[in-house]
């Protein structure tokens, strides 16, 4: 099953930028979006002072359904609201998501509301900035949470007034490029978005040529390229997503944007015109990391040996008893000349031979994040204890509850494509989900019930290339340590070895994955397979990079 975690995070950074003037002039903006040069969405935005807001904003600031928590007063109020369908699993997924943010005068961020909403699920969050830190509430399946998220030191803005605020600067004559802290709701968390000032440039609108400012972003390795007029209006932002595969957006009337079938003049000029032709592309397939081989059977997969290069993570990649690094140069981003050598191996039936039952107080306290409960993973809940305890109750070792646990999932829980922030209580509700659902419900029974667990993201093998994915991992031995790997999603106790992990923890933690997207390269190096009827692969045994 495909985690679709990376991509969405990936759009929705990019999707909201739609900077209108400043707000003294209270109005709305409305733009179109287009992957590889078909529509697939609209956004707008509407922004105004406290009293002069536009009638849609001060609809949704009047909306009783919105009035739980109550939205922090501020100078300044902005509405954003996208519609997006995706292709994937080849058929389309609509997603809409909405914050509405009250602003200070400098446009930072003072109180939020935000929801998502996909195909039967929604979660709404809501807080205030207050001293560099920013108190959360998330209403998910009728339950309510609060986090509290620590945010890079400096002003605080959400990624639709981050371009108001860049356009009063440049109106000013003042410098902008630095790093900023966003708030990135879909991710639980903030994020240093670096921005850059890449010149002037005379751009081709339908009323005439305009000159406007080209200003380039990064955000966490994705990068994106808006034109801006000197009054602060975005004419056009261009990212590319993966090879072959790029979202731009261009300003539109209401009905324009709206209206699937309208495509925008320009969206086949320039950058993106290589990709215009294309068929819609369903997405999952067109960020995957495709190799040369193909691997039949990849569940039978005990050992692999792979080659990565063509990225770089600020952390080093997990490594312990079932993935070790072989490579010499982790002091630098790999290459194709000297890339990241991985070994994984399966763990077969290790758990049952080498699990070792121990007490609470055993646990190490490096462990207790692993049994702590998270804004989704919501394992204190009075629901997921119950559950626990029933599944758990005739198990012994951390193992067996486990796999009373696993056996659960698989007997209760129907794998099913779904967009969406994964929440533990809503996947207990809905009785459906991807990896990402299943995981995060894993995660929280097993929490619950005494077993340090932990959710792993990276790639696995299937079909045709590695897919990003979330799997388990559960501590069955504390002495030795032995974390042991169990994926809910794609029925394995005994998981394969093309479970390529790049890190551990919750949607806060997953951030790393745009610094992946499009941007992996890989090639297997040897694997052997689960079948006492083939002999181990010993090509390039023992040997390591370079």
């Amino acid at each position: 099953m495909k985690n679709t975690l990376p991509l969405l995070a990936a759009i929705m950074a990019i999707f909201n930028l739609t900077p209108i003037h400043s707000p003294a002039q209270s109005q709305v903006d409305w733009m179109g979006a287009y992957l590889n040069g078909n529509k697939v969405g609209w956004s707008l935005l509407a922004v105004g002072p406290e009293g002069r807001t536009p009638s849609l904003l001060r609809a949704a600031l009047d909306n009783p359904a919105n009035s739980h928590p109550p939205l922090a007063e501020g100078p300044f109020y902005l509405l954003s609201k996208s519609s997006l369908e995706i292709q994937a699993y080849g058929s389309p997924n609509e997603l809409s998501w909405e914050m509405l943010a009250s602003l200070n005068l400098d446009f930072t961020l003072r109180g939020f509301r935000f929801e998502m909403i996909g195909k039967d699920s929604r979660i709404a969050l809501a807080g205030r900035s207050e001293s560099g830190r920013l108190a959360m509430t998330i209403l998910s399946a009728s339950s309510e949470s609060i986090q509290e998220v620590d945010c890079p030191s400096g002003p605080l803005f959400v990624a639709e007034a981050l371009p108001i605020y860049l356009a009063e600067r440049l109106s000013k004559g003042e410098e902008i490029d630095g790093d900023y802290a966003i708030f990135e709701p879909h991710q639980l968390s903030c994020a240093a978005w670096k921005v850059t000032l890449d010149g002037r440039e005379t751009f081709p609108s339908e009323s005439g040529p305009v000159e406007t400012y080209r200003i380039n972003q990064d955000v966490g390795g994705l990068t994106s390229t808006l034109w801006i007029d000197e009054s602060g209006r975005v004419l056009k932002e261009w990212a590319p997503l993966a090879e072959g595969l790029g979202y731009v957006s261009y300003t539109e009337t209401a009905d324009q944007a709206r209206d699937l079938s309208f495509i925008h003049p320009m969206v086949s000029s320039a950058t993106d015109s290589e990709l215009s032709a294309v068929p819609t592309p369903d997405l999952l397939y067109a960020t995957c990391v495709r190799i040369p081989e193909r691997i039949r059977n990849s569940d039978q997969v005990d050992r692999m040996v792979i080659d990565l290069w063509g990225f770089q993570l600020e952390d080093p990649i997990p490594e312990g008893r079932w993935q070790t690094d072989l490579g010499r140069y982790r002091d630098s981003a790999p290459t194709e000349e000297f890339p990241m050598r991985l070994e994984i191996r399966s763990p077969n039936n290790a758990p049952l031979k080498e699990a070792v039952n121990y007490k609470p107080e055993d646990i190490p306290e490096s462990f207790s994040r692993y049994l702590r409960e998270e804004s989704l993973i919501q394992s204190d809940h009075p629901r997921i204890r119950t559950l626990a305890k029933e599944l758990t109750a005739d198990a012994e070792s951390p193992w067996e509850k486990a796999l009373a646990i696993y056996d659960w999932i698989e007997s209760n829980i129907r794998t099913e494509f779904r967009i969406t922030l994964p929440s533990a209580l809503e996947v207990l509700d809905s009785k459906k989900g991807d990896c990402n659902e299943q995981s995060t419900l894993f995660a929280a029974l097993g929490r619950a019930a005494g077993i340090p667990t932990r959710i792993c993201t990276g790639l696995v093998y299937q079909t045709d290339g590695f897919y990003y994915h979330a799997w388990n991992e559960v501590l069955i031995s504390v002495d030795p340590e032995i974390w042991a790997p169990i994926d809910p999603a794609l029925k394995q106790t005994r998981v394969d070895a093309t479970h390529i992990k790049f890190g551990e923890g919750g949607l806060s933690d997953q951030a790393y994955l745009n610094q992946l997207i499009g941007r992996i390269h890989a090639r297997i190096v040897e694997f052997d397979k689960h079948d006492p009827n083939r002999e181990p692969d010993q090509t390039l045994r023992n040997q390591n990079s370079g």
